[in-house]
């Protein structure tokens, strides 16, 4: 991995660092990363029933496991040698199945409260998180081996909102919004940089 002062890398390196104990603790007990992406996608998906059955609270506890197990796969498959494309592809299908049976969650409990302001919320997030996650599946096809990992939404950002919603149940339209937001800006973004990429590799 690059090691760099500033930036994600420094910050992902000296995670896997702070969390090397537990991580071979993990694959001491026989975990592996694949086993932690399907713990990470089972939470998540618990968290969505919960959401649907209006239990804010039961949501967040299995929400945030989701969380803390999808920061530890990563960490194990460094620390312990076992990273792999093959790994890095199935650890952000099983995140986005995560995120996407979140807000289908909201959508489904919208639904039946006939909340159609948060029911077209949750409806465009679905939408924008899905295109925002492809456009960068594609397009790194195309301009490999650049990366359209740019934008102003981050997963932890829309993890805070999500959770800041389940909280408070009154700051759900607006935690929607500004994530709907954020993933437009992102796409923006990234056809903006995909473009830049597309031509200068066209000039050579």
């Amino acid at each position: 991995m690059k090691q760099a002062y500033f930036g994600q890398n420094s910050f992902v390196s000296f995670r896997d660092v702070y969390l090397k104990k537990v991580t071979d603790r993990l694959g001491a007990m026989g975990f592996t990363p694949t086993i932690l992406n399907l713990l990470g996608l089972t939470f998540g998906i618990i968290a969505s029933i919960q959401i649907i059955k209006k239990r804010p609270h039961r949501a967040i506890l299995f929400l945030g496991a989701s969380t803390v197990v999808d920061i530890l796969d990563g960490a194990l498959a460094r620390n312990s040698g076992m990273e792999s494309k093959l790994g890095t592809v199935f650890d952000a299908a099983c995140d986005r199945a995560v995120d996407l049976a979140i807000y289908s969650g909201f959508l489904s409990s919208s639904l039946v409260d006939k909340n159609y302001i948060v029911a077209f919320l949750s409806w465009l997030n679905l939408i924008t998180d899905t295109v925002r996650s492809y456009i960068r599946a594609r397009g790194e096809i195309i301009v490999y081996p650049e990366t359209l990992e740019v934008g102003v939404m981050t997963r932890p950002r829309k993890l805070i909102f999500i959770l800041a919603a389940l909280f408070h149940d009154g700051l759900l339209p607006f935690s929607l919004a500004i994530n709907a937001a954020l993933n437009i800006t992102s796409i923006i973004e990234r056809l903006t940089r995909l473009s830049r990429l597309y031509r200068s590799t066209e000039d050579l």
